[in-house]
């Protein structure tokens, strides 16, 4: 697969991994953890540029926000949640999930989003978090993810390098996290994240977004705004879920009918929401 590589180039400077990106450009593929490259065919590719010695391989706290370079593996970002760690309670159990442990230390968090596989875990899971991205195109500009997703992301990736991932650290907002499965390591079929900021047992925001559906994960915003201003209790689970599966805009392929990846959707969004719940009311009324 790597057959027509003329060159691996090893920067020491982002901007030389910048500069060497667009004139080589299109023949030129940048490599994180490298694991995109050994399965799939990429024809064309002559000229790989390597971030192992750039220092995007960190993970901070700063100012409110957990920072993320873009180097950094599942496994890593795994390992640095202690036990008891509030932010985000869900995060190391769903990223435990996916993959294998020994491709978790292979992949790489910039790699996951910049790729963005639909079936991929990563891109709703730090979409759900409303997580913002780093990107050197010459100089570094921060945007949000779903608005780089909102755009033709892969041709902005062709002069710029995805450098860092930001997530804003919110104690008030809970999220839930599912994913339908052939085997336990087996990519998704479907998969769902809900966020919630709740005040007073209210739905204040909401962020539903389903991926793996077929096709890139999508906003519910026609759930969210059935959601909002709403007390969050067993009667609003049951309806928002009956919603949902009416309008779920998910598809058939080979490997799931409409049908199924409907009643999944809300099946989903009742086992999230009452996740969420229980998170709330463990932690206001205990």
């Amino acid at each position: 697969m790597l057959k027509e590589i003329v060159e691996y180039f090893t920067p020491r400077e982002l901007v030389e991994a910048q500069e060497f990106l667009i004139k080589h450009f299109p023949e030129a593929a940048v490599v994180g953890g490298g694991l995109d490259l050994t399965w799939r065919e990429r024809k064309g590719i002559k000229y790989l540029i390597s971030l192992d010695k750039l220092p995007l391989k960190f993970i901070r706290r700063r100012d409110g926000f957990l920072e993320i370079g873009a180097t950094t593996t599942i496994r890593e970002l795994i390992e640095f949640f202690l036990p008891g760690d509030e932010f985000p309670d869900f995060l190391k159990p769903a990223l435990k999930r996916v993959a294998t442990p020994l491709l978790r230390g292979v992949i790489t968090i910039g790699g996951a989003l910049a790729r963005a596989y639909p079936w991929g875990d990563l891109p709703p899971i730090f979409m759900g978090l409303e997580s913002q991205i780093e990107l050197f195109d010459g100089e570094a500009r921060v945007l949000p993810l779903q608005e780089f997703y909102t755009g033709d992301f892969r041709e902005a990736l062709r002069k710029a390098i995805l450098t860092k991932i930001i997530l804003p650290l919110n104690p008030q907002k809970f999220t839930s996290y599912r994913r339908f499965t052939r085997t336990e390591v087996d990519i998704p079929l479907f998969n769902q994240i809900v966020s919630l900021e709740i005040m007073e047992g209210k739905v204040k925001w909401a962020r539903v977004l389903m991926g793996a559906r077929p096709g890139f994960p999508y906003e519910e915003f026609e759930l969210e705004e059935f959601l909002l201003g709403k007390m969050l209790d067993e009667d609003l689970i049951i309806r928002a879920s009956d919603l949902l599966k009416k309008i779920a805009r998910v598809e058939s392929d080979f490997r799931l009918s409409r049908e199924y990846r409907r009643h999944l959707s809300g099946v989903f969004l009742e086992e999230n929401l009452r996740e969420i719940k229980g998170k709330y009311d463990s932690q206001f009324h205990a």
